[in-house]
């Protein structure tokens, strides 16, 4: 019986490979079935158009984190009553502070979605926040897949970024990027996610001032240090890039991040979550705080990792300690769950067992929407599309979300921006 799924994907970088991934191997399973991929920021309606023409069994959404966001999902549950939702999560690794946004609230968001987590740690997340134990399914992240499948070497990138192959790497897997570009309209979505504004401010503080410091840290850093290590800043998926970073300092943001953790010899951060990618290749994974940065708002798991205040204090014990005490551990299982290659493998399984089989009491929710909200996203759509065909949207910055995610506009001309263009 022929199946018609769509993935949506928000990051290029992030998840795209890993969905293109799940998308191939869907389709060989199974002849009848198609699979069809779409950017949820840049190709909504595009999808939407596929649903108008073909039965949609199932969407797969890179997060639903409101019942506002189960919005999305509406004009194919209105298309097709007997759709499964699922749910990806590509974010599972909160904070104390922030895990109250990454985790789902309303009814719809909890128990209209299936929802395909990486291990035991989120999933005893979403048990205790009701969601039904039978619309939980542990596979891995798919992500994680990608760290055996690499095909660009240490030679490769040090050609194209000119990067001395002789030195140590050390790879600055930067996430306060967000802080300067932060707004009081997003500082009010996370309120109605239920973030405090106490929280809210305090973490714009911190974070402003780590990013200060972390710049003129750059500044200081000898030319000796420069002699023995390459320092590779990789902006976070999405956001941007301090304007007045030393040059020395090679701020690079292509290419997915177990590319890099394939060939860098120290992976290092402040909050990011990658520190459990680079781990669990027994990479050197390090914490970097050159500010008090409060547990509240640090990742969990990060405080089981070596930390530094300074790069210049990364050096041949720290790597050491990490190898003998902190690789062993295998910290990373726990957050990221089981890493083996085989986590799109488990994935395809769970969703063609959902699709012959079903899923007793599972009802895909029909709820009202905001045409209002529509209209903007089919107008911010079109608006998109027009001005990077035109090649004007680095010129005009607007609008100003697609040009603060340029980078995951599927459609720009990769002859001009160097980035991946949809066939």
């Amino acid at each position: 019986m022929s199946k018609r799924i769509i993935i949506f994907y928000e990051h290029i970088k992030r998840e795209y490979d890993a969905c293109l991934t799940l998308k191939d191997q869907i389709e060989r399973s199974n002849s009848d079935y198609k699979v069809f991929l779409y950017s949820i920021t840049f190709e909504y309606f595009e999808a939407i158009k596929i649903a108008d023409n073909e039965k949609i069994d199932m969407i797969i959404m890179p997060w639903i984190y409101t019942d506002k966001d189960y919005e999305l999902v509406q004009p194919f549950v209105k298309r097709n009553a007997n759709i499964y939702i699922a749910n990806l999560h590509h974010e599972q690794i909160a904070s104390e502070a922030t895990e109250i946004v990454v985790l789902p609230s309303g009814e719809c968001a909890k128990n209209s979605v299936v929802h395909l987590v990486w291990g035991s740690f989120f999933k005893e997340k979403l048990l205790h926040y009701n969601v039904r134990k039978d619309l939980i399914f542990v596979t891995g992240n798919i992500r994680t897949d990608h760290a055996f499948q690499t095909s660009l070497s240490r030679e490769d990138i040090s050609k194209e970024f000119q990067l001395d192959i002789n030195k140590k790497w050390i790879l600055f897997s930067e996430s306060r990027g967000w802080v300067l570009t932060n707004s009081q309209k997003k500082d009010e979505h996370l309120i109605s996610l239920g973030f405090s504004k106490g929280d809210i401010k305090e973490r714009a503080e911190i974070t402003k001032k780590s990013l200060e410091r972390t710049i003129e840290e750059f500044d200081e850093l000898s030319d000796a240090f420069f002699q023995q290590y390459e320092l590779i800043y990789r902006p976070h998926p999405g956001t941007e890039v301090p304007k007045n970073i030393n040059k020395r300092v090679k701020v690079i943001d292509k290419y997915p991040i177990y590319d890099w953790i394939n060939c860098i010899d120290v992976n290092v951060v402040w909050s990011s979550t990658t520190i459990f990618e680079s781990d669990l290749k027994s990479v050197p994974s390090i914490v970097y705080e050159p500010t008090k940065h409060p547990d509240k708002f640090q990742a969990y798991g990060l405080n089981q990792y070596p930390r530094i205040s300074r790069f210049d204090e990364i050096n041949e014990d720290i790597i050491a300690f990490y190898r003998t005490q902190i690789a062993p551990q295998k910290i990373y299982e726990r957050y990221i769950g089981q890493v083996d290659g085989k986590s799109v493998e488990r994935t395809r399984d769970v969703i063609i067992k959902i699709l012959n089989k079903g899923i007793d009491g599972y009802k895909a929710n029909r709820i009202g929407c905001n045409k209002k909200r529509f209209i903007k996203m089919y107008l911010f759509e079109k608006i998109t599309r027009l001005f990077v065909k035109l090649g004007i949207i680095e010129i005009v910055r607007y609008p100003n979300t697609a040009y603060q995610m340029r980078s995951d506009i599927p459609y720009r001309d990769t002859r001009k921006n160097k980035i991946y263009v949809k066939n």
